[in-house]
């Protein structure tokens, strides 16, 4: 039991990471298209600098773990 559970949770874990690095780069491109439109408050704007900055260093950790395999 323990190995299907460990099992399920990698497989989880690793969805969650592809929907990471698939999903929140194109949305975070359509939200940026449409702020002009919006006159969005600055938490608004340093939430989605914050999700930018926290993705590509979740790319670059991947990356690094990737050449350590």
């Amino acid at each position: 039991h323990d190995a299907a559970r460990w099992e399920r949770g990698f497989t989880e874990l690793a969805y969650l990471s592809d929907l990471t690095t698939d999903q929140l780069p194109r949305r975070l491109k359509i939200a940026e298209r449409e702020l002009p439109f919006f006159d969005a408050p600055g938490g608004i704007r340093n939430f989605m600098e914050f999700c930018r900055r926290t993705l590509n260093g979740y790319r670059e950790k991947l990356i690094r773990a990737r050449r350590g395999l």
